[in-house]
């Protein structure tokens, strides 16, 4: 990815005009506006129906533990479960390797 591709892809506006519903037992939900706010880094995708962190999916290294397990939703793939998804995007900013991409977001920027 060029550095031009990087730059716009984590400081780009995000322009957004739905968000699809994703059903999860019984319920329907669907990604909450005001995550974006709440979580900077979040990214939503339409094609994809699913939340991806900006900086980790520039940045994230190919194994993020020493068992070489590869990063989960929000970097390899979307985070389509919006059930506990705040708890999800918490636990995620509190990572190693997300905290990691934020030191290199601030070193790109």
């Amino acid at each position: 990815m060029l550095i031009d591709e990087k730059y716009c892809l984590i400081t780009g506006p995000l322009q957004v005009s739905r968000f699809h519903n994703v059903t999860v037992g019984a319920q329907n939900r669907s990604f909450q506006k005001q995550w974006l706010n709440e979580f900077t880094r979040l990214a939503y995708s339409n094609i994809y129906n699913g939340a991806f962190c900006k900086w980790c999916v520039v940045f994230a290294p190919q194994t993020v533990s020493r068992s070489a397990k590869p990063p989960g939703s929000l970097v390899s793939g979307p985070h389509c479960n919006h059930k506990k998804a705040k708890d999800h995007y918490n636990n995620h900013q509190n990572c190693h390797y997300h905290k990691l991409c934020a030191a290199m977001f601030d070193n790109f920027v």
